[in-house]
C-alpha cells in the first residue's frame, strides 16, 4: 500500500506496553501527536492509526459504567477528543482531514444480539478537521470499502483500482451497504435488507422485497471472492 513507516508496540518503551494488545490508546495518541508536530512534511501525507483499548478485554481505567465495554469506549473517546482539541491549536489543523470509523462490530455488546444481527453492523463514519468546508450529515447507505473511492474523489485522484468501492458523496449511482462475516453476508439499500447464511443456504434476516436484493448480494459476494482469488 506504499506505507513507509510502521510504528508497532515494539517502538514503545516496555513500561507502556500494558495490555495484551500493546499500548493503551493514551500512549498511542500521544505518540501520534508528537510525530505530527516533530516531523516537517513537505508534501501531503496519510497516517493510519489503529486504536485498541476499546477491544476486548477492555483493559482500561474504569469510568463507572456497568458494562466494561462502555468504560473502554469512554476511554478511547476521551483520548481521541483530547487529540483533536490539541491539534486544533496547531497550524496543521487547517489542512487536516481526520476519518474515524470502526473496523468491526463488538460481539459482546449489545447483549442479546446474534453474530448475524444487522444491528451489530451499523457504524458511523465521521470526517472532521480544518479541511472540512461545512458541516453536513450524509445518510446514504455505504460500506467501509467505500471510504477509498470517496476520499480519492475528494482529492481528484484516480480510484480505478478499487472496483468494489463507490463515492458516498456522489448523487449518482445505486447507494447500498454490503458486509460479510463468518459464513454469511448482507446487503441493504432503499428497497430493503437481506442477510444470507452460507451454512444454512438460506436467508436469515430480511426486510422489504428481497428477491432482487438477494441476487445482487450473492453476485457482489461471488465477484469479490473471484477477484481475491485472481490476485
Amino acid at each position: 500500500c506504499g506505507i513507509k513507516d510502521i510504528v508497532s508496540d515494539k517502538k514503545f518503551p516496555l513500561s507502556e506496553r500494558l495490555t495484551k494488545w500493546g499500548v493503551p490508546d493514551k500512549f498511542l495518541i500521544n505518540r501520534l501527536h508528537e510525530d505530527l508536530l516533530s516531523k516537517e512534511q513537505s508534501e501531503p501525507y496519510v497516517k493510519v492509526v489503529l486504536t485498541l483499548s476499546s477491544h476486548e478485554p477492555f483493559d482500561v481505567p474504569r469510568a463507572g459504567f456497568k458494562e466494561p465495554f462502555l468504560d473502554a469506549v469512554h476511554y478511547t473517546d476521551e483520548c481521541l477528543g483530547n487529540f483533536v482539541e490539541q491539534l486544533k491549536k496547531t497550524k496543521q489543523w487547517d489542512n487536516t482531514l481526520i476519518l474515524f470509523v470502526a473496523d468491526h462490530a463488538m460481539q459482546s455488546y449489545p447483549k442479546g444480539l446474534s453474530n448475524s444481527d444487522p444491528e451489530r453492523f451499523r457504524i458511523p463514519l465521521i470526517w472532521i478537521g480544518g479541511a472540512i468546508k461545512q458541516p453536513v450529515t450524509v445518510s446514504s447507505y455505504a460500506s467501509q470499502n467505500d471510504i477509498a473511492t470517496t476520499l480519492l474523489s475528494q482529492l481528484n485522484l484516480k480510484h480505478d483500482d478499487f472496483k468494489f468501492s463507490k463515492n458516498i458523496l456522489s448523487p449518482e449511482g445505486n447507494k447500498f451497504a454490503f458486509y460479510s462475516y463468518v459464513n454469511g453476508f448482507s446487503m441493504t439499500d432503499s428497497t430493503g435488507m437481506v442477510t444470507y447464511d452460507n451454512d444454512k443456504q438460506s436467508i436469515i434476516h430480511h426486510k422489504g422485497d428481497v428477491t432482487d436484493l438477494e441476487k445482487k448480494a450473492k453476485s457482489f459476494f461471488q465477484m469479490m471472492y473471484l477477484d481475491l482469488g485472481n490476485r
